[in-house]
């Protein structure tokens, strides 16, 4: 009886440390964010950053150090590409966009990109997806299909968060938990509304309706968000 006890009761302190290990996987999978929504030495933001980039509080001539400080983009080279307002940084599975604003010198917004390629399986951009999206910030209020080159958006307009993730979409094509990332916009609130009425873009804006297939999404009634 005695060894029968003994079994059960070491059957249950390995299912529960069993358990807790499933837990500890099942959060540390489902909150890539959590990386990337740091400062260099790994301290979550108490708002919403990028890589410790804040837009419109961190200093436009700050960025690069704050880039080589932080893990996941100490191999960015920042390309001669950019201009005054735009610097652009690249590495093996990453691309940055720093976006300057013109009326002082902070960052306006930074626009992250994942590079496919040989080494993907390393960048933590090119594992995000949908799911990590939804599980980390919720559901989107709206979503914008853009009709010129065929992709839909997540927006999150009280983070002044785009979060891109089909690109050159077949109308049949539907959304699911499981899609990549196309890029992570982070702006300041004006920019976040430039951002939307761009119209180099064109897009359509929808409620949030879950995953649906793209077609339905454009046959949605659209409305405009920011009345220009």
């Amino acid at each position: 009886m005695w060894h029968l006890l003994s079994r059960v009761s070491l059957s249950m302190v390995i299912i529960a440390i069993l358990i807790a290990a499933a837990r500890g996987r099942r959060y540390s999978e489902a909150s890539p964010y959590a990386q990337i929504a740091t400062f260099a030495n790994g301290m979550p933001c108490p708002r919403l950053c990028l890589f410790g980039i804040f837009p419109g509080a961190t200093p436009f001539e700050a960025v690069e150090e704050a880039l080589a400080a932080h893990p996941l983009t100490a191999d960015l080279q920042r390309g001669e590409e950019g201009n005054e307002t735009t610097s652009i940084y690249t590495g093996a599975t990453l691309q940055v966009f720093i976006l300057r604003d013109p009326k002082g010198d902070v960052v306006r917004g930074i626009v992250a990109m994942p590079i496919y390629g040989q080494q993907s399986s390393s960048g933590i951009l090119t594992r995000l997806t949908l799911g990590d999206t939804m599980r980390w910030l919720g559901t989107p209020a709206y979503v914008r299909v853009l009709l010129d080159i065929g992709g839909v958006e997540w927006m999150y307009p009280r983070s002044h968060l785009i979060v891109a993730t089909i690109y050159n979409a077949e109308p049949n094509a539907r959304l699911t938990m499981f899609d990549g990332i196309g890029s992570l916009q982070l702006y300041t609130d004006d920019f976040f509304t430039d951002a939307i009425n761009v119209p180099t873009m064109p897009g359509l804006i929808k409620r949030w309706q879950g995953f649906s297939r793209v077609l339905r999404y454009r046959d949605l009634p659209t409305f405009v968000l920011f009345p220009e």
